[in-house]
């Protein structure tokens, strides 16, 4: 299992309703804070397809961190991820400031762009704070056959 985090298009992912910048991120870990309510929205953009295999939410010692993340393959607004169906959902459970999730097997595989919604933290207060998500599994190779001849020869 590989850190995704160098394979994570930087220029074209974003972070709605924070107090962040996508750019201001190192290795994902950055002082999170939401702003308007408690909702965080990630879109991550890889720079080529991978399959992931776990995801962490790193936490902080506030009690203000998300209770339950929500994992849908593509790009999707606010409106979106609340009438459409999680490719993974997770309960978040904090050991030393982390909450690990093993990914279904097969339900992130191949993908180039996620949206991570977060909708809620263990308080349900208005406002959700935590130091960054984590991605790991490995890039998908894929063959380019463009230009090239397909077929049982003969």
């Amino acid at each position: 299992m590989t850190d995704l985090s160098p394979f994570i298009d930087q220029d074209k992912s974003e972070i709605l309703n924070t107090n962040a910048k996508f750019s201001q991120l190192q290795n994902m870990k950055f002082n999170i804070q939401s702003e308007a309510d408690a909702e965080v929205l990630f879109h991550i953009t890889f720079k080529s397809s991978v399959s992931l295999s776990e995801i962490c939410v790193y936490g902080t010692h506030d009690q203000n961190k998300p209770s339950q993340i929500q994992v849908y393959n593509g790009y999707l607004s606010f409106d979106q991820v609340k009438s459409v169906k999680p490719n993974v959902s997770l309960a978040c459970n904090y050991k030393l400031d982390c909450s690990k999730h093993a990914v279904p097997l097969n339900q992130l595989k191949s993908v180039g762009e996620i949206t991570v919604y977060i909708p809620s933290n263990e308080q349900n207060t208005d406002e959700t704070e935590f130091q960054g998500l984590g991605f790991f599994g490995k890039q998908v190779h894929s063959v380019d056959t463009r230009g090239q001849k397909l077929g049982c020869g003969g």
